[in-house]
Parts: structure tokens; sequence; C-alpha cells
């Protein structure tokens, strides 16, 4: 028996408006044999990446194909990409089965299948020892990385490692080149780190594809599980990368389950806001809710979102 935390992590990146998607998840759900054999040996998740908040995996693989399914070593080693209409239930078992890594599409990035593989794994390395807070680390795998092939998001998680080790220099580097490339890309895949780059950088980037008068540092809050009964307290940070003041002139919310405020008064270019939540936690279960703001700049709507469990 394959031990829990031993076990290799497979992801299904699917859209809700794929039927090649729903076909495959048709295969695997009628094929007891096939199902059992993943669920043995895999940790299994879906990914919709059609969904705001799921599209680091492809962000992190530069692949907006989909069906895909994706194996990755609990260490963070790619392991297998097998995608398209075309997956048979032979083709999973031999794909996913090596231990070497396995592919039936060609990535995106023109590289060859060992560059690519150990691209990806080094940049899941570095996204991992982010997420744990070691950024030593975290510095020493990203620049692996990047030695292999620069693309936008080892740039853009570079500069999210050099900010938060105040390398104010190497952050700056790390966006601009980031947002050269990201300009070809598409919008709703890219949209969200891009303004990320722009709050690290505190203007207006040049190369950016949409213009900003606000950026905000996270756009999705994530809640996790939250105990029911007592409110929930989060703000959402923003910056003002115009050269003039902006005030939030009005937040709307999806649900009366948040309480919203925020600073009245303008804030100054360069400087620092924030809208801060009270979350009403009486209702257990899943929840996703959002935020629609309105800034004296334009007529534009800048949605957030929150999501969560209530247990």
């Amino acid at each position: 028996m394959t031990q829990e935390n031993e076990k290799d992590v497979l992801f299904l990146l699917t859209h809700r408006e794929c039927h090649a998607c729903d076909i495959l998840k048709e295969m695997i759900q009628d094929d007891e044999d096939l199902k059992n054999h993943l669920l043995e040996k895999y940790k299994c998740f879906e990914n919709p990446v059609d969904v705001v908040g799921y599209n680091f995996l492809p962000q992190l693989l530069h692949e907006y194909g989909f069906p895909i399914i994706v194996v990755f070593s609990p260490q963070g080693d790619l392991k297998s990409i097998v995608g398209g209409a075309a997956i048979t239930d032979k083709e999973l078992e031999t794909k996913l089965g090596g231990e070497i890594f396995q592919t039936n599409l060609p990535n995106k990035l023109q590289l060859t299948d060992s560059a690519y593989s150990y691209l990806i794994s080094a940049t899941a390395k570095a996204f991992l020892s982010y997420s744990k807070a070691d950024y030593s680390k975290a510095k020493d795998e990203i620049e692996e990385s990047i030695s292999v092939h620069s693309y936008f998001y080892n740039l853009y998680l570079a500069a999210k490692i050099a900010q938060v080790k105040n390398d104010s220099l190497n952050a700056s580097v790390y966006v601009e080149k980031a947002l050269r490339i990201n300009d070809k890309f598409n919008d709703f895949l890219y949209q969200y780190p891009r303004e990320e780059l722009s709050y690290i950088s505190g203007k207006n980037m040049k190369y950016a594809t949409l213009q900003y008068a606000i950026v905000f540092k996270d756009k999705v809050h994530d809640c996790g599980i939250v105990k029911g009964g007592k409110d929930y307290n989060f703000s959402y940070e923003f910056k003002n990368i115009d050269t003039i003041p902006i005030l939030i002139k009005n937040v709307h919310k999806s649900c009366n389950c948040m309480e919203v405020t925020w600073d009245k008064k303008p804030v100054l270019p360069g400087k620092t806001g924030y809208i801060n939540v009270k979350y009403d936690t009486s209702h257990k279960g899943v929840f996703a809710k959002g935020l629609f703001v309105n800034i004296n700049r334009d007529d534009r709507i800048i949605p957030l979102y929150v999501k969560g469990c209530i247990e």
C-alpha cells in the first residue's frame, strides 16, 4: 500500500466549456479499474483553469490547453504531462507509469522534453520554498530555473522573492523582463500576476498590456478553513501607481455576509491603501464571494474575490 505522504500528486486541468474535458472525466469515472488505480497511486485534484485563483498550474507550465493531466513528485519534480482529446486509458497507464519524464504534448516554450521538465521542476521547487518562507533556498532555485530558460512565471516568481528579500534592484529588473514577455500572452491567464508585478514596481509599466490607476497586492483572499461562530477579518492592500490621488468611491459586495470599510481620504501617488472586510461565519460550508471596487479615475469596476470553508 502506498503511503499517503509518499504519493505523487496528479492534477487534471479542465475548463467548464471544454467538451474533451467532460469526455476524459467520464472515461475515468466509468473505468472502475483505472479510477481505483489513479486513486491508489496518486493524490488527485481537479484544477478548473477558468476559475479565478486556480491559474497557478497553467502559468507555471506555460500551457493553456486542456484537458491535461500533470503529475509531480512530492518533492516538486515534474514527472508526466498527458493531454489532448484523444487520451485513452492505455495511454494514461503508459504515460503516467514511468519514472522518467513523459509527455505526449510539445511544450509551448519549444524546449526539449528534458530541459522543459528540469525547468518546470526547478520553478515548482522555488515556489514550494517561497510558500514555506525559505527565501534563500527559493532564490537559489529560481536562479537555477532562469539559467535554464527565462519565461514569464519564473521571472514573476523571482521578482516576488527579490521583493521579500528587500532586493529592490533585482526585483525591478525581473519585473521589467517579465512584463516584456507577458505583453504577448493571454490576458485572463496573466492579468493578476501582471498586476502583482506592477504593485512590486510601484508604477505603471510601459510593457503591461493594460494600464491601471491602482493595483492590489492580492485580488483573491483565501480564508482556508475557518471556525464558525466568530467574525473573520482581513484586508485587501492596494497601491496607487497613478500620478494623481485616487479615491475609492464605492465597494459593492455580492453578499450581505460581508461588512466592508475603507479609508474615505484620497490615496496619494505611490502610497498604500486598504479595503477591510469582516466576514460573517455563521453559515457553514464552502463559499466564494466577490467585491467590486469603483474609484474616481474611471468607471471601470475592479473585482476582488474571497473564498474558503466554514466548519
